[in-house]
């Protein structure tokens, strides 16, 4: 915190036909209890401070016109902003007008200009210790959709040499037994299906991970439903009933293991 001084030439934020820009403010209240505006109908004061030294206020209200409210706990509210052009912010000053807030952080989005910042501040403002703050920007980088779309791709590449190559090595080392012992063979080939599985409800998992339109599958995928699976399909198996038969199937389950390591080897030998 530093102590408050507002600065000379302060104005109001206005529109004008000609230099009118938009700004998408993002305010997040912090999760934690009681984070909200303590204070039943208390709005937010914003002081933006440009390079400059120019500054600039908005008021942003409690009740929005639909009659919802804003700055409650774990809230995300956005607000459109209409004004000249602010230029580049380097400090932003905020305070509730009444009672405390656990401001967590402020995004901030010229849509004239696509820039972005942030400005973070995860405090309990309002308080006498902390009456406001001053926070500093952070810059934002903009989404690159090639660089996404690259790694997507790059991550889909790896999915399917991670299977393919636990394929090959289940199938190998089945053959490799079949010479010998074919009942080792069989368990070291039911132990790879079943590692085999787990990799692919792993993979299905990291897949559905953070994406809302399949958020209802996560818990399918998820670890202790894979564990319980591969465990119902180990006892199911003849493995227990002969303990010579436990060694093979435990190496050809933790194939997918080798097959992890072994391409992890390789792409770094390729970077």
């Amino acid at each position: 915190m530093e102590s408050i001084r507002l600065p000379k030439h302060v104005q109001r934020c206005s529109s004008t036909p000609q230099n009118k820009h938009m700004y998408n403010i993002k305010i997040i209240t912090s999760t934690r209890k009681n984070s909200g505006i303590s204070y039943p109908n208390a709005g937010v004061q914003m002081l933006f401070i440009n390079n400059d030294r120019q500054s600039y206020i908005h008021s942003i209200s409690r009740v929005q016109d639909n009659d919802s409210v804003r700055f409650e706990t774990g809230y995300i509210d956005e607000v459109v902003m209409e004004c000249d052009d602010l230029g580049d912010i380097d400090q932003l000053w905020v305070f509730p007008e009444e009672g405390t807030w656990g401001l967590e952080s402020i995004v901030m989005h010229n849509m004239n200009t696509s820039d972005m910042c942030q400005f973070n501040c995860d405090t309990l403002i309002g308080t006498d210790k902390n009456p406001a703050i001053i926070m500093y920007k952070n810059e934002l980088a903009m989404f690159d959709e090639k660089k996404y779309l690259v790694g997507m791709n790059d991550y889909n590449i790896l999915k399917k040499d991670l299977l393919q190559v636990n394929v090959g090595l289940v199938v190998l080392g089945s053959l490799s037994l079949l010479a010998s012992n074919v009942a080792y063979a069989e368990s070291f080939l039911e132990g790879g299906l079943v590692g085999m599985l787990y990799l692919y409800l792993l993979e299905k998992q990291t897949d559905y991970l953070g994406s809302m339109d399949k958020v209802l599958l996560y818990p399918l995928v998820s670890g202790p439903v894979r564990l319980i699976m591969i465990a119902y399909l180990s006892i199911s198996s003849d493995v227990f009933d002969h303990p010579e038969l436990l060694i093979p199937y435990a190496l050809g389950f933790f194939m997918y293991k080798v097959a992890v390591i072994g391409v992890g080897i390789r792409d770094s030998f390729q970077e």
